[in-house]
């Protein structure tokens, strides 16, 4: 089985937090997680809720959110989109508590749909993720007229999935830096454990993603290729640092990306 088949396969059964209660767990990481929360607390908080969202920023777990590993059609996408973790907002509490919203991601988990739900596009509903990749990807669609835009939103929905290397929402990703928590060796309930389980299975999938020429992998902070351990230089890869969007050489690549996908839409 492939890398990216085993991630998918063991995403499709997320347990129900013990340790963290309301949590929605990748198998093996909440025993991980309970063990690094030891080493965080008290110096500082480990987990948050829905009222710290009006306090200070802060690299604490959300985990009542649930987790989501990745964004689109990992099969079929050809344009990927390596990110550290999902962040959070008042919205993503807004989608816990939509059903329709639950649907999509329960869907979407399970590879039953062929687009990435991030865009817009007629007949998804509004979530969370939907405005923070309108700003990222604004720039891109709105190069395009007016008359084309719609055939290559709708080819960019289909073409593009987002990696999650951790799937738990936090406002940043300050835990995942101070604690290692994707490369580090701990002992959990007594078995040495390399890095969180999850975050194993998706830098295993990357690197089998990334291995295809034809793909094109997207990083979006420069630290991003040394936390999926893709620090060899490869022409797929590229990173956009530009925090209001893409930078130009990114739009470029992705453009000719979508014009060898389907040369007519773009």
């Amino acid at each position: 089985m492939s890398a990216v088949e085993e991630w998918i396969k063991a995403c499709e059964d997320l347990q129900p937090g013990q340790h963290f209660p309301g949590g929605q767990f990748f198998p093996g990481d909440e025993d991980y997680l309970k063990e690094v929360k030891q080493r965080v607390e008290p110096r500082r908080r480990f987990t948050a809720n829905e009222e710290d969202l009006n306090g200070t920023r802060n690299g604490r777990f959300h985990f009542d959110l649930g987790a989501i590993p990745y964004v689109g059609n990992l099969r079929t996408a050809q344009i990927f989109l390596l990110m550290i973790n999902p962040g959070v907002n008042n919205y993503d509490y807004e989608d816990i508590r939509n059903h329709e919203v639950q649907c999509l991601f329960e869907r979407n988990r399970h590879q039953k749909l062929d687009y990435c739900f991030a865009f817009k596009k007629s007949g998804v509903p509004k979530q969370a993720w939907t405005p923070y990749f309108a700003r990222m990807f604004g720039g891109l669609i709105n190069s395009y007229p007016q008359n084309r835009r719609d055939c290559f939103l709708n080819k960019l929905a289909k073409s593009v999935a987002i990696l999650e290397l951790v799937p738990y929402f936090s406002q940043r990703a300050t835990l995942i830096d101070d604690f290692h928590i994707t490369n580090e060796e701990r002992t959990v309930n007594g078995s040495k454990v390399e890095g969180l389980p999850s975050a194993r299975f998706a830098i295993r999938a990357a690197h089998e993603i990334a291995s295809k020429s034809e793909n094109l992998i997207i990083f979006r902070w420069k630290k991003s290729p040394e936390r999926w351990e893709l620090v060899d230089e490869r022409e797929n890869c590229v990173i956009s640092t530009s925090m209001s969007g893409l930078t130009e050489v990114v739009k470029q690549r992705i453009r000719l990306k979508l014009e060898e996908i389907d040369p007519e839409c773009c």
